[in-house]
């Protein structure tokens, strides 16, 4: 498409529709939403929640080595950091559930919006997701193209390091 983005009040949207795979509009933003904890038993716990409530397609789980400032000292920990997707509409949901029983004071718990997605796995974020305030639909277990029988609850949280 010939067509440049401008800084045009709908230039963003623009953008966005162009970006993805089918050239059209998208209807709904989907995200990327982090969490860090201490342990990745925490984080698994949490996953199979917000999963089993659908308010989350899936989780990533993985260390990361964290520095940064709290009471008035730099801390240096390793920690385990949770990539969830899921609908941007859902962030506060999420947030809720996250803030009821995280074990710091202060969780960082932030969403990044997706630019640019495949149309198929946007679609299967979205139908592995309920809308805000919605009943929960039944679950659709299969990835897109892969078998139904693949299923990933069997590894151990050890796996995940």
């Amino acid at each position: 498409m010939g067509s440049s983005v401008t800084d045009s009040p709908g230039h963003h949207l623009a953008a966005q529709a162009h970006l993805t795979e089918s050239n059209q509009a998208v209807s709904e933003a989907i995200c990327e939403l982090n969490v860090t904890a201490t342990d990745a038993e925490w984080l698994v716990a949490l996953a199979r929640t917000l999963l089993d409530e659908r308010l989350v397609a899936c989780a990533n789980i993985f260390s990361v080595h964290s520095v940064y400032h709290w009471e008035s000292a730099v801390q240096d920990h390793l920690e385990s950091r949770a990539a969830f997707h899921t609908r941007l509409s859902l962030f506060n949901e999420v947030s809720a559930k996250v803030n009821e029983s995280h074990p710091y004071d202060v969780p960082a718990l932030f969403a990044v919006p997706l630019a640019a997605v495949s149309d198929s796995y946007r679609s299967w974020v979205l139908d592995q997701t309920q809308p805000p305030g919605e009943a929960q639909p039944s679950a659709k277990t299969a990835r897109p193209g892969k078998a139904a029988e693949f299923d990933r609850s069997a590894m151990a949280v050890e796996d995940l390091r």
